[in-house]
């Protein structure tokens, strides 16, 4: 179901009022360099939040002399404020819900003193104080998030998210391919999906599934060799079980993968003592077993990563989907 909601829209915060006119029209006169820096129109309807009496009311937008700082409630408005009262501006509109997530509003710091932007600069010119330089860096982390970089950095959203998908299953298939880094390529794809704007993911997720990464790797490396060793295995079995992943997997895939650490264990044994068959057979069986629990285990370490992905991303990734291909 499809519904709406109003959000804030933009923003001018604290800002001081500089005339209280009481024989005009009801509205609010705004320096129009502020306008400009909130995305805000003449006759668009705004809330007027005072922060000195706590007053909390509606008119709407007259676009005053650029520069000027001006500040002017006019008609029955002007009973509301007192001159030198700081106030803050704000307007809202109504839009999807889903369009709502990924909104930004534009908000602006001006210095409270002069309602000057930081940019802008009297007619005496001086140095910036670094009260003018902090409300620059305001307003500047701020203009980031207007519509235009929104649309940026949903678009390096989307980015991300495919390659956290992409990365997560190349990831499953490395855990049975050998030339693969299978849990690697796993955690990569989780830290694009926590890279995102919108990740819920914890850091301390992060720390665990690194954690989960590294200890299955590790096992990947000494089970082979250990099962080999607990079967009565030799070194040189050892080696024909690694040499046979390879050579299952590029010339009989994908059985060739299965079989392989198996043939090569016994060929190893055989090689190393001929008259020994039935241990060689029994060291194959050993490779076979610990190649199975192996990919098993990092299969499902890389299964759990894909789902917490997927989990992260997918609401993104449908999104694009249906916003691409409802525009061919």
């Amino acid at each position: 179901m499809k519904f709406q909601i109003e959000v804030i829209k933009s923003k001018i915060h604290r800002v001081t009022v500089t005339q209280a006119n009481l024989n005009y029209v009801g509205s609010i006169t705004i320096d129009e360099a502020l306008l400009e820096a909130a995305n805000m129109i003449e006759g668009e309807k705004v809330q007027i939040m005072d922060n000195n009496n706590g007053e909390r009311f509606e008119t709407y937008i007259i676009k005053g002399e650029r520069g000027s700082g001006c500040i002017c409630l006019n008609g029955a408005a002007a009973r509301k404020v007192q001159v030198g009262d700081v106030v803050i501006i704000a307007s809202y509109a109504l839009m999807d819900f889903e369009d709502a997530k990924q909104f930004r509003p534009w908000v602006i710091f001006p210095d409270t003193e002069t309602n000057r932007l930081a940019t802008q600069r009297p007619d005496r010119q001086k140095s910036p104080s670094e009260r003018e330089i902090f409300h620059l860096n305001y307003y500047l982390c701020y203009q980031v998030r207007s519509r235009d970089r929104t649309a940026i950095h949903h678009d390096m959203d989307v980015v991300l998210s495919i390659c956290a998908f992409l990365l997560a299953i190349l990831g499953i298939a490395g855990c049975i391919v050998p030339a693969l880094p299978g849990t690697l390529l796993s955690y990569g794809g989780l830290l694009c999906a926590y890279f995102t704007s919108y990740s819920q993911m914890s850091a301390s997720a992060l720390w665990i599934w690194l954690a989960v990464c590294i200890a299955v790797s590790v096992a990947d490396y000494v089970l082979p060799a250990w099962m080999t060793k607990r079967f009565g295995g030799s070194r040189a079995g050892s080696i024909g079980a690694t040499v046979g992943v390879f050579v299952g997997f590029f010339f009989l895939p994908p059985i060739g993968i299965i079989l392989g650490p198996f043939l090569g264990a016994v060929i190893g044994e055989l090689i190393n003592n001929r008259d020994e068959r039935a241990k060689a057979l029994l060291v194959g069986f050993g490779s076979f077993l610990s190649f199975i629990v192996g990919t098993g285990v990092k299969l499902i370490a890389s299964i759990g990563i894909l789902v917490h992905v997927f989990a992260d991303t997918f609401p993104a990734v449908k999104e694009w989907f249906a916003t691409t291909f409802s525009n061919i």
